[in-house]
Order: C-alpha cells, then structure tokens, then sequence
C-alpha cells in the first residue's frame, strides 16, 4: 500500500508542460492570440500581390549557326565543340546547353543571377567571331540575347477559305490587336511568309539566252526598299521600312530584250501557294 500511494503522489506531482498545456490553463489569452493571428491574415492576405503571369526575367544567350547538309554528327564535331570550348572559360556562365540537329547548331548559355548579360553577349560574341574552325559551308553565326516573352493569349482563326485570304485576315486580326495600347505584341505562327514565285522553263531562258542569274537581278533591281528610321512605342525600339514592289514582268522582259532574241511572251507571278510558268 505505501508504494502505491507513492506511484499516485510522484503523479499529482508531476505537471504537464508545452505550449497546449499553457493554452489549456490560460484559455483567455489562447482566445485573444487566435483572435490577432486571425485577423493579421485577413489583413495580409488583402494586401498580397497576385499576378497570373509573374514577372520574371530569363537571362540567356542564344547561338545559331545553319550548316545546310550536315548530319547532327558533323554539326557536333564542327560547331558546338568548337563554340563550347571558346565560351566555357567566361564569367558569369551559369550552364550551357547545346543542340545539333540536321543543318544547324543551337547553343543556349543561361547567365548567373546578378551577372551582366550584355557583358556577356558581348564576351561571347568576341570569343565566337575568332573562331576559325568552322566548316566552309557553315554559315555566320547568329548571337542573340533572349527575351522572356510569354504566350498570354493564343487565338486560332480557322475557315474554309484560301490561304490569302485566311492571311488577309489574320493581318487584320493582328492590327485591331496593336492598336490596343495594352497590347505591345502580337505575332502570327502558322502562316507562310508572302512570297511572288517566279518559274521560267529552261527552253525559255535558252531561247533568249538568259540565266536564272539575269532573271534573279532583273527582280532584284526592280524590287526597292527604302529604310523610314526607327520608331519608339511602349513595346520598345521598332524599325521602319518601305517596300516598294516595281512591275517585276517589264523587268524580266527588258532584261530579256537587251538579248538576242527579242521579247518574253509572257510572265506570270503569284504567291508562293500558286505556281506559275513562264
């Protein structure tokens, strides 16, 4: 019996501790903080910014080089290797991420948090222009800062009609688009560039004792562009430029006139969707 009554006063004795224990015994002060933490939520919660699409900034360098008909092996052996090695070395390079594909070579370089990415655009360029190893057949490689743009709104027109006029109205789409001063850039994704074909037989050009090379200047000629400057908006710095189309059929037949022969018979022009033959 005396242990017992021991066991039973060690436990009397005993008293719970922690922070439920605290709130069980002083019940109005546990009432009062849950009252504060509540109402310090509402409060913050109000004042917490939203954004569906954060701001964030991607800071990364893009390489491009097109090799027309090289294998994703060559490309790697001829190109990437070669551009890799010259950029690793360079501060601020947080990783560097290479594709090769068939014709052409992609290198994305991501910039450290806090480091200059024109400084290293410029870097990068420099180290790139000395690179004297690439193929004869590659091209001139295109160094470009990427931009962090992002897809807000994606709009499909669809319509059992021709190309030209899906185009013509996806063009109007667009400048109804622009013309909101929310808006500062729109750009369509589906559609083929415009474009005039011009197809000359070969009988043709030997009877007038042409070359595609004439017919390709006599367009060129014929063809004027004339810069209008640049132009400042919200959406930033935008170039300017007139495109002035001459009559492309004179062109090819005065060409085909200052040959022996005498005149082009005909000429026909159109998009690039239909084909024509001279």
């Amino acid at each position: 019996m005396s242990e017992q009554k021991t066991n039973m006063s060690d436990h009397r004795g005993h008293s719970p501790r922690g922070a439920i224990a605290w709130m069980a015994g002083n019940t109005v002060a546990a009432n009062l903080l849950m009252v504060v933490f509540l109402v310090g939520g509402f409060f913050m919660g109000f004042h917490i910014k939203q954004e569906v699409y954060p701001d964030t900034t991607l800071k990364s360098v893009s390489i491009t080089v097109s090799y027309p008909g090289a294998s994703p092996e060559e490309v790697e052996s001829g190109i990437i290797l070669a551009v890799e090695e010259a950029v690793q070395d360079l501060d601020g390079i947080d990783e560097i991420t290479s594709k090769a594909l068939e014709g052409s070579a992609s290198i994305t370089i991501d910039v450290l948090d806090g480091a200059d990415v024109t400084r290293l655009w410029q870097e990068v360029k420099s180290e790139v222009d000395r690179i004297d190893t690439f193929p004869d057949e590659a091209e001139d490689p295109v160094i470009t800062i990427t931009s962090g743009k992002r897809n807000v709104l994606l709009l499909a027109l669809h319509g059992d009609v021709p190309e030209t006029t899906m185009r013509d109205l996806a063009d109007d789409v667009r400048d109804r688009l622009l013309s909101d001063p929310d808006i500062t850039q729109v750009e369509l994704e589906g559609v083929r560039e415009r474009e005039i074909l011009v197809e000359i037989s070969i009988n043709t050009l030997r009877r007038y004792g042409l070359t595609l090379s004439d017919v390709a200047d006599a367009i060129s000629t014929a063809s004027v562009e004339l810069g209008g400057g640049a132009i400042k908006s919200g959406g930033g710095r935008h170039s300017a430029a007139y495109q002035i189309p001459q009559r492309l059929c004179p062109a090819i037949c005065k060409t085909a006139h200052s040959h022996p022969g005498g005149w082009l018979t005909a000429c026909v022009v159109g998009h690039r969707h239909r084909q024509g033959r001279v």
